[in-house]
């Protein structure tokens, strides 16, 4: 079964086109919230998930290539414009070493924010152009550099009155990246319980899981790679016509905070089941491809569409220990 892995995401987050500030871009009196940006929103490989953390901030959980970094993000508004301020989630240290960790500094990032409805429209800043307003005026705005990357070091006033002055060209900020909203595939009444699945399985690979009872319709996930990695996960049984998935979810949080009728229902990872018996059949699946196999009324929203000519991953034999 596929994993998604953790990405520790510190002093450069790896978002292309990016600018690392070590100040944030917003203060108390520029915070906004808005409800429209809660939820699941994806594009290509690419998905973020947005949580309310507190009155104006969330909880933003990014997943990219397997991986997955966890952030703060804050919405400001500079008169008319709309920005994204995010850095790394302070909790992605606690398992690091200590004295390790003390050589990680982290850092902001912002984007504009150019549309949240239908879709979410994100634009990184032009670090060509600012790099050349810097390099012809140095006294601009506090910068460093550093192993030849821009670093910004202005207080959170002077980036605001940067954005003010310069945020309104047309050149300051580019490469759009339009974020499509993800909605569910299946609803509590497609979610099933099956004995079958409990116990301790070993994939042919190497790979072992143990499948216990979470609660009446979740069971508690423990998956060991070949390699030693282990991973914890809560997962629901999903019964759409002769369709079985296995949705995922992969957020430790929601095994203590949440019940089953309180979770979101758009899961990290869907997982086809094959065959429970003898032998316990599994392959990953993209949130697309569960779309247009589950039928056309559960067809991914406009801009979400299933891969083409990509023959299905083989099903994972996993047989009972």
């Amino acid at each position: 079964m596929k994993i998604k892995k953790l990405a520790y995401c510190l002093l450069v987050v790896v978002l292309g086109g990016c600018i690392p500030s070590l100040h944030p871009l917003y203060t108390e009196d520029t915070l906004v919230f808005s409800d429209k940006l809660l939820g699941t929103w994806s594009k290509e490989d690419s998905t973020w998930e947005f949580r309310k953390a507190g009155e104006k901030e969330y909880d933003l959980r990014v997943f990219d290539d397997d991986k997955e970094g966890r952030f703060a993000a804050h919405l400001v508004q500079l008169d008319n414009m709309l920005f994204l301020d995010i850095c790394p989630a302070k909790d992605t240290l606690k398992d690091m070493q200590e004295f390790f960790s003390l050589h990680l500094v982290p850092a902001h990032t912002f984007m504009k924010v150019k549309q949240t409805e239908p879709n979410l429209v994100l634009s990184v800043i032009n670090v060509e152009k600012v790099d050349n307003m810097l390099k012809d005026d140095p006294n601009l705005l506090k910068h460093e550099r550093m192993e030849d990357r821009l670093v910004l070091t202005a207080s959170s006033q002077e980036l605001q009155k940067f954005l003010l002055t310069y945020g309104r060209s047309d050149d300051m900020f580019k490469d759009d990246t339009e974020l499509t909203r993800r909605t569910p595939l299946y609803g509590k009444g497609n979610l099933v319980f099956s004995d079958a699945l409990l116990g301790k399985w070993k994939s042919e690979a190497g790979d072992t899981m143990e499948i216990a009872r979470q609660d009446e319709l979740t069971y508690h996930v423990t998956h060991v790679q070949q390699d030693g990695t282990r991973q914890q996960c809560l997962a629901n049984l999903v019964q759409v016509g002769d369709n079985r998935l296995l949705a995922v979810f992969f957020d430790e949080s929601a095994i203590e905070k949440k019940g089953p009728g309180d979770r979101d229902l758009i899961p990290d990872l869907f997982v086809q089941i094959g065959g429970m018996e003898p032998e316990l059949l599994m392959r990953a699946m993209e949130y697309e491809d569960v779309a247009a196999m589950l039928g056309s009324d559960r067809e991914p929203p406009e801009g979400q569409t299933p891969a083409k000519d990509v023959e299905p991953e083989p099903f994972q034999v996993f047989h009972r220990l």
